[in-house]
């Protein structure tokens, strides 16, 4: 073939290129769609190839990328070989990394890291029993593509070898949530409450399916026992997205505290409340500031002998705002300030470390903790040493939003 022949064979080529029929145009929007509805189901194996052709497209999709993260870690727990499990973590990770690049702000991603960080060796298995945790793992791979009677019959199969495998009652229940069975989903919830009530993912799992059915207050009270169990960052956060979608918000007593002096020797005291000319009480206040620059002084050295640094504690607080009530009880006043009488009545109840937990310092407003036991839980700003009586007297108000889509009347609801 000469020169010429060839490029009139190359040119015919690209006529016939031309005058072939465009391929349709990718619906992105729905394919993302699709996408969501299976990560809802927990379809992951379903949604992967879905969603790497979502970053073929858009390799700046945040929340593409977060997806495949999550399914690559989950695809992880299925596979048997090391070789595998470990390409697949590392696949994850930088999939993770690139979320969180783009800007993701979902809240799994967080989960994702956390079990990233924790080694594959070192992850425990579901249960000591052999037997038990195969079953878990066929129902994690039957639950992994969509197949939940194969799931639900795994994991009833597990349980059944270890009656106290937590895990298999509360992914039984999460299974029945899935199909909509808002009955069997409770009754699984429940027999993981039986198992474990001081683990708070069956209260929540079971909130959830309350509240997907429309029996708000019986998942409002779900919720708050979650937060009960394990006052961390997901109960909470299940609280507020309930309150939200009751026209509500999450709040406290309103208590103003004085501000506190970085210096342990300087302590600021308002003039005007020290007067107090109007007969309000406000002068109890210097009780507080007294006695949060003595534990900054001494008494954290003395509670806590064995940290050398000090660190704002539970402990303090509760002993400051109990001085400024005690301070009020010795005086008679005419015109009480409401912010004092809201201490007050924290006070008589025995509330003031659920107020403190709720709405005050020294945790700060995102509430974000990490349970580390029964008796000691760690927040982002430090370690605060806390009576796990303390989480079962907390107390929230309800307050509607103005204007409301739907009435909701103020209320207290109390922990016990």
């Amino acid at each position: 073939m000469n020169r010429l022949t060839a490029l009139l064979f190359a040119a015919g080529a690209v006529f016939a290129q031309s005058d072939a029929p465009a391929p349709p145009a990718r619906d992105l929007a729905a394919e993302r769609q699709q996408v969501v509805q299976l990560m809802s189901q927990a379809q992951c194996q379903t949604a992967l190839p879905l969603v790497e052709d979502l970053i073929a497209a858009d390799p700046d999709d945040a929340a593409a990328e977060g997806w495949l993260a999550y399914c690559l870690l989950t695809q992880s727990r299925n596979s048997a070989s090391p070789a595998q499990v470990e390409a697949l973590r590392k696949r994850a990770r930088a999939a993770a990394e690139r979320a969180r690049q783009l800007g993701s702000k979902w809240p799994m991603l967080n989960d994702v890291f956390t079990i990233l960080d924790t080694p594959a060796t070192a992850q425990q298995a579901y249960s000591v029993n052999a037997e038990a945790n195969a079953r878990m793992k066929e129902g994690e791979a039957a639950f992994s593509k969509g197949d939940y009677p194969g799931a639900l019959a795994a994991y009833a199969a597990a349980l059944k070898l270890d009656p106290r495998l937590y895990p298999a009652a509360l992914f039984s229940g999460d299974v029945c949530f899935r199909t909509k069975d808002i009955a069997c989903a409770a009754e699984w919830f429940g027999k993981a409450v039986t198992i474990d009530p001081a683990l708070e993912t069956a209260y929540r799992y079971w909130g959830d399916a309350l509240m997907a059915a429309g029996r708000m207050m019986e998942a409002r009270d779900k919720f708050i026992e979650a937060v009960i169990a394990q006052p961390g960052q997901k109960p909470w956060a299940a609280l507020s997205n309930w309150a939200k979608r009751n026209n509500g918000q999450l709040s406290a007593p309103k208590i103003e505290r004085p501000p506190i002096s970085d210096k342990p020797q300087t302590m600021t005291v308002n003039a005007h409340d020290l007067a107090d000319k109007d007969g309000t009480g406000r002068a109890a206040w210097l009780s507080y500031s007294i006695t949060r620059a003595a534990w900054r002084q001494a008494l954290f050295a003395k509670t806590y002998p064995l940290e050398a640094q000090y660190r704002r504690s539970l402990a303090e607080e509760t002993a400051a705002l109990t001085a400024v009530a005690g301070a009020l009880e010795r005086q008679l006043i005419p015109h009480l300030d409401p912010q004092l009488a809201n201490l007050i009545a924290l006070q008589r109840d025995g509330l003031p470390e659920a107020w403190i937990l709720l709405n005050g310092d020294p945790i700060p407003a995102s509430r974000r903790i990490t349970p580390l036991s029964a008796t000691r839980i760690t927040w982002n700003c430090g370690h605060i040493s806390i009576s796990t009586s303390f989480t079962r007297r907390l107390e929230i108000a309800i307050e509607p939003e103005k204007p409301p889509g739907r009435p909701l009347d103020a209320e207290l609801l109390l922990f016990v």
